[in-house]
């Protein structure tokens, strides 16, 4: 399941400038080009999908963030419970340069850009 059309209207109320993959015509698009168009819009990324992470590891991103959403219960319903928590505790400057994964019973954040682990 991806992010629901109705966490993008909960983020507009809010006054948060959110575009949903459909809208732009993105959604049967790669994960690179739907990054590239949030890099060039200075868009945070909100998605279900692990692969982001890896991407934006993989390209060096610095900018914008990226948000993950890894719950049990992935229905719309919850995860805007659980993306009014993360914004009720983050400043708008940490959401640019960070990639979060939020879960059921945590939030994990680092710092972007990843830099991998050398051993």
């Amino acid at each position: 399941m991806g992010v629901s059309p109705k966490l993008t209207s909960f983020l507009k109320n809010k006054g948060y400038d959110v575009e949903h993959t459909y809208e732009i015509g993105l959604a049967q698009s790669s994960d690179k080009v739907i990054l590239d168009y949030a890099v060039t819009h200075n868009q945070i990324l909100l998605t279900t999908d692990l692969d982001f992470g890896k991407l934006v590891a993989i390209e060096g991103t610095t900018s914008p963030g990226l948000i993950i959403m890894r719950l049990e219960n992935p229905s719309p319903e919850t995860m805007i419970l659980h993306i009014e928590k993360l914004l009720n505790n983050i400043s708008d400057k940490e959401l640019m340069e960070t990639l979060i994964i939020v879960e059921s019973y945590r939030i994990r954040k680092r710092k972007l850009p990843i830099i991998p682990d050398i051993l």
